[in-house]
């Protein structure tokens, strides 16, 4: 998750010139004068039950699917990625790396699991 910016940097070109392309001007020190040296790494906080992320603009939940459940509740939307195993919903079967929408008008509302160590990441807005 990061912010929009109109600022880009370019450190490096992907071998650009060894593929027969032009170069592109490369932005090194502005992107240094970026770092903070001084920072490090967060460690890994243990989770809260289902709760990765929860802030005031989204919540970020992994499930483990050993059974079907309804992913939000009417009226509220939730975007879901497949992590593990297989997911089913509204009768369309999604697997690892696929993302989908359930829309706050979508009448059914259900994942299933379709296989063994089915985990999803559900993204939704903060209950008010």
């Amino acid at each position: 998750i990061q912010e929009n910016s109109d600022t880009t940097y370019r450190i490096y070109d992907w071998d650009r010139t060894k593929k027969g392309r032009a170069a592109r001007q490369m932005h090194i020190t502005e992107a240094m004068q970026c770092v903070d040296f001084e920072d490090v790494e967060p460690g890994l906080l243990p989770s809260k039950g289902e709760s990765l992320v929860s802030n005031e603009l989204f919540m970020i939940e992994k499930w483990i699917l050993s059974r079907e459940r309804e992913i939000a509740a009417s009226g509220q939307f939730a975007i879901v990625v497949c992590v593990s195993g297989t997911v089913e919903c509204a009768g369309r079967e999604f697997t690892p790396g696929d993302f989908f929408l359930v829309t706050a008008q979508q009448q059914e509302r259900v994942v299933r699991p379709g296989s063994a160590e089915t985990a999803l990441l559900k993204i939704t807005l903060p209950q008010s």
